[in-house]
């Protein structure tokens, strides 16, 4: 559920970028900037969040999503903006907004995801003297009522 937000907040982000800087350059149908964004989001989510944000953290996974923001944008403007548009300079100025914006999605990411770890935990810390029952023993006491506390304390 929470990659389906982390997903939808990254392809709002790249969908404005790609909509409006594309969209100023270069006259290229509103469906084909759609399915750049989906495929920008996709490729930059599996690679910049999933692998490398989790293990190297936030300032390596910007390095890379940049990288590879301008490499997928530059490979799907040929594809879907043509070889005769211009596409070096949309490209480039697309990556370098979402450079700007992706610490802020990485940040949001690794909070989430630090939350839910430490809410797991306490949901296991609540079950934990559930398990621990059946060990408890009882310990009785040799008086059985303040009447005989009384007499031995005399």
């Amino acid at each position: 559920m929470n990659h389906l937000k982390y997903l939808g907040i990254k392809f709002i982000v790249i969908g404005i970028a790609i909509l409006s800087i594309y969209g100023m350059f270069d006259h290229v149908p509103i469906p084909n900037l759609i399915i750049m964004s989906a495929i920008a989001t996709g490729v930059s989510y599996i690679i910049g969040d999933a692998l490398i944000l989790r293990r190297y953290g936030n300032l390596a996974a910007t390095i890379a999503d940049f990288v590879l923001m301008a490499g997928t944008l530059w490979a799907l403007s040929l594809m879907f903006v043509g070889p005769g548009q211009p596409i070096l300079l949309p490209t480039l100025f697309s990556s370098y907004f979402i450079l700007f914006c992706e610490p802020f999605i990485h940040a949001y990411i690794l909070e989430n995801e630090h939350e839910r770890k430490a809410h797991d935990e306490n949901e296991e810390h609540h079950a934990a003297p559930a398990l621990h029952q059946a060990r408890l023993q009882t310990e009785f006491a040799e008086e059985n009522n303040a009447d005989d506390l009384q007499k031995k304390d005399d």
